[in-house]
C-alpha cells in the first residue's frame, strides 16, 4: 500500500509534539485562553458525537424505541447547550475581558473573526442556549405544574418499567421538561422549536471551531515557532473506527 494511501476505517491525525516547557514560553494570558479551549472543543465534540450517536438510532419503525430515543436527545441537548454558554463566558472574561482580543483578533483568519462576530452578535441577545442553559442544563425544574398543564392529554404520559434499572423509561416525567423546553423557543411551535435547537446547536459549534482552531495556529506560530499542524508533527494513522454515521447509542440494553 502506498505511504498516503489510507485503509478503510482509518483516520490520519498529526501529533504536534509539544513539552510543558513548550506551554510555559507562552505568556500566562494567552496560554490560560489556549488550555481552556483546548479542553472546551474537546468536551463539545465529545457531546455532539454522543447526541449524533443517540440520532443514527433506526427505531422509525419501534414506537418506543423512537420515544426514548427523543428522551435520551433531550437529556444530552441541554448539556452541550450548557458547556456553549459557559464557552462563550470563558471566551466573555479570557479574551475580551483580558484584552487579548484588541492584540489578536486582526490576526486571526478571516472565516474565525466572522465566527467571533457571529458569537457576540448571538450571545448579546435573548437566545435559547442562555435560557435553556438557565432552566434546564444544570438545573431541574422546581414547579412543573404550569407545564404539565399546557401539555395535550393524548401524549404519552406512560411509564416504563423494567426489571433491570437503567432501562426504566419514565416518558410521562421526561415528557413535561422535554415540552418545557421546547416551548421556551418558540411557544407556537414545538416542531419548530427542536429545529430551531438544532441549527443553532450546529451554528454555536462552527463557531467556536473556527474561533479555536485560528487562535491556536496563531498563539503557537507567534511562540512557538509554527502554527499546530507544523509543531514537530509525526502522522498517525488510527485504524478499525466506525463511521460517525454508523455508530447507534441505544436507550435499552441487555444485562
Amino acid at each position: 500500500m502506498a505511504p498516503n494511501q489510507m485503509l478503510p476505517g482509518a483516520i490520519t491525525l498529526y501529533k504536534a509534539k509539544l513539552r510543558k516547557l513548550d506551554f510555559l514560553k507562552i505568556p500566562p494570558a494567552e496560554r490560560n485562553l489556549f488550555i481552556v479551549l483546548g479542553v472546551m472543543i474537546s468536551e463539545f465534540h465529545t457531546l455532539n458525537k454522543i447526541l449524533i450517536f443517540i440520532l443514527n438510532q433506526n427505531v422509525d419503525n419501534d414506537e418506543i424505541k423512537r420515544k426514548a430515543r427523543s428522551v435520551q436527545f433531550f437529556q444530552i441537548a441541554p448539556i452541550l447547550i450548557g458547556k456553549i454558554n459557559e464557552g462563550w463566558n470563558v471566551v466573555t472574561k479570557c479574551y475580551f475581558g483580558s484584552q487579548l482580543s484588541k492584540s489578536i483578533h486582526p490576526h486571526l483568519d478571516r472565516a474565525a473573526q466572522q465566527s467571533v462576530d457571529e458569537l457576540k452578535k448571538y450571545f448579546g441577545k435573548s437566545n435559547l442556549v442562555n435560557r435553556i442553559r438557565n432552566m434546564y442544563s444544570f438545573h431541574y425544574p422546581v414547579d412543573t405544574d404550569d407545564t404539565l398543564r399546557k401539555i395535550g392529554g393524548r401524549e404519552d404520559w406512560n411509564l416504563y418499567i423494567s426489571d433491570l434499572n437503567i432501562n426504566c423509561l419514565f416518558h410521562g416525567c421526561n415528557i413535561v421538561t422535554m415540552f418545557g423546553m421546547l416551548e421556551s423557543i418558540d411557544p407556537a411551535s414545538i416542531e419548530k422549536a427542536s429545529h430551531e435547537l438544532i441549527d443553532d446547536l450546529k451554528a454555536m459549534l462552527g463557531h467556536f471551531d473556527e474561533f479555536t482552531s485560528s487562535y491556536m495556529n496563531y498563539v503557537a506560530k507567534k511562540y512557538l515557532g509554527h502554527s499546530i499542524k507544523r509543531l514537530n508533527i509525526r502522522r498517525l494513522q488510527i485504524e478499525n473506527l466506525q463511521s460517525l454515521r454508523k455508530v447507534e447509542l441505544p436507550y435499552f440494553v441487555t444485562n
